[in-house]
């Protein structure tokens, strides 16, 4: 007897497509239909730095992690020459690729709020009458026929749709943003070097210190005052997005062991809806 890994997406899809027409599918739905509402666990009050759903790191790491993650850790700047800082500060050529970029979770408005014409999308409304405290403390296995149901759904594909495209837009604003501030440092090193040479000289270790400082720092005020901040606001965003679509396991929270579950249903259910993409 083989067992599908709980953490193969697709593995797990393929089982839903062979359980749908099964009696054993049939008499669990029924069984989830008409469990009565669980005891709902109300998860400890956190400082408000910690409060929402964070996908990597929390602000106490030093480094803003999550989609443009390949940026995060900043190079250390020590090089004793031109030419090494140069090359720390090289700026990438490519941003986050949205359409590998999972949904993860996360959006605050504000600064980075989206000024795009809002879409109006019907509210999806389940079939099922169970209780809207419910879902939040479904098992994985109480989720599948749950999820199959939903996917069957245009709103609330269409639902689904508008939360991953309002990520990709804050990945694309952090990236570019993040991106500049290597390039700015980039061409203060160069411009440095342009006027020792024009004098015969050659730019002073300090004032290399000094650059190296300067872009640290903001680089760190970068991750801590505009990053991991809306980061962290999109992350309670979309749980509550999912929790008022009903998706099972979702509600707002930062406990890791809820997140876990979380992570479980999203990643099947991006895979359910990933032939339904626009």
């Amino acid at each position: 007897m083989s067992f599908t890994n709980i953490n193969d997406p697709a593995g797990v899809a393929a089982l839903l497509e062979q359980l749908k027409s099964s009696t054993a599918w049939q008499e669990l739905t029924a069984a989830t239909s008409s469990n009565s509402t669980p005891e709902v666990k109300v998860p400890t009050p956190t400082p408000a730095s910690t409060s929402s759903l964070q996908p990597a790191a929390s602000s106490d790491a030093g480094q803003f992690t999550g989609p443009i993650d390949d940026i995060s850790n900043i190079l250390p700047l020590t090089g004793s020459t031109v030419a090494s800082l140069l090359s720390q500060l090289q700026p990438f050529s490519t941003g986050p690729d949205p359409c590998t970029t999972s949904i993860d979770f996360g959006l605050e408005y504000g600064e980075f709020q989206n000024n795009d014409p809002v879409v109006n999308i019907p509210p999806f409304v389940s079939g099922r009458t169970e209780p809207a405290g419910d879902r939040r403390n479904f098992t994985f296995r109480q989720s599948l026929p749950v999820l199959s149901e939903q996917a069957d759904d245009a709103p609330f594909v269409a639902t689904i749709q508008k939360i991953k495209t309002d990520q990709d837009e804050l990945e694309r604003r952090l990236w570019i943003d993040r991106e500049a501030i290597y390039t700015k440092y980039h061409e203060k090193v160069k411009i440095a070097n342009t006027k020792a040479q024009m004098i015969g000289a050659v730019v002073s270790q300090h004032e290399l210190n000094m650059i190296t400082d300067a872009f640290k720092k903001e680089i760190f005020k970068f991750d801590h005052e505009r990053a991991i901040p809306a980061w962290d606001g999109l992350v309670s965003r979309q749980q509550l997005e999912l929790a008022q679509i009903k998706v099972p396991t979702m509600f707002v929270t930062s406990d890791l062991k809820d997140r876990e579950r979380q992570q479980h249903v999203i990643k099947v259910l991006e895979t359910i809806l990933g032939p339904k993409a626009p």
